[in-house]
C-alpha cells in the first residue's frame, strides 16, 4: 500500500508539472497567477493525503515486521531444534534463510527509493505557505518511512544471523 501511494502521488506530482506547463503564457512568459495557484494548491492537497496515507501505513508496516520476523525465528527456531535430522525441516529453514535476505535486499532498494523522492520533494521550491506545509508533511512522513525501512533492515539481518546459527553456517 505505501509503494501504490508513492506511485499515486508520483503520477499526481507529474501531471500537476504538465498542467503547470500547458497553463497559457503571456508574452514575458508568465503563467495566469491564479491558475498556477489554483494547481500549486492541488498539489499541495496532493502531497496531503500522501503523507496522511503513509502516516497510517507506517504502524501496520512496523507491526508487521516485528510480527513476521518474530514468528519466523521461532518457527526456524521450533523445526531445527527439535528435528535436526529431518532434511525437510533444513531445507525449509534454508528457504526461509533465502527469503530474509532477498527481503532484505528489496528493502535496501526501497529504501534507496524512497531517499531519492524524499530528496525530490525536499527540493521543490517554496510556492506558497499550504505547499510549503505539505512539502514539510511529506519529507517528514518519508524520514519516518525511511526509518522504519532502516529498522526492517536491521530485524532481517539479525533474523538471518539467527537461523545461519541455527543452520550451522557462518
Amino acid at each position: 500500500r505505501i509503494a501504490t501511494a508513492t506511485e499515486e502521488v508520483g503520477e499526481r506530482m507529474t501531471a500537476r508539472t504538465s498542467e503547470m506547463e500547458a497553463l497559457p503564457r503571456d508574452p514575458q512568459g508568465n503563467a495566469n497567477r491564479k491558475d498556477a495557484k489554483r494547481l500549486i494548491a492541488k498539489a499541495a492537497s496532493d502531497m496531503t493525503r500522501y503523507t496522511a496515507r503513509i502516516d497510517a501505513e507506517l504502524p501496520l508496516f512496523r507491526d508487521a515486521m516485528n510480527t513476521g520476523m518474530n514468528s519466523f525465528i521461532k518457527a526456524a527456531t521450533m523445526s531445527v531444534e527439535l528435528t535436526t535430522t529431518d532434511d525437510d525441516d533444513v531445507q525449509q529453514a534454508k528457504e526461509g534463510l533465502d527469503a530474509v535476505v532477498s527481503m532484505r535486499d528489496v528493502l535496501g532498494t526501497s529504501k534507496e527509493s524512497m531517499s531519492e523522492f524524499r530528496e525530490t520533494i525536499a527540493g521543490l521550491p517554496r510556492m506558497t505557505t499550504d505547499l510549503n506545509r505539505a512539502k514539510r508533511g511529506v519529507t517528514n512522513a518519508l524520514d519516518s518511512l525511511l526509518a522504519e525501512f532502516t529498522n526492517g533492515e536491521v530485524l532481517l539481518t539479525e533474523s538471518e544471523k539467527v537461523i545461519r546459527d541455527l543452520l550451522g553456517d557462518a
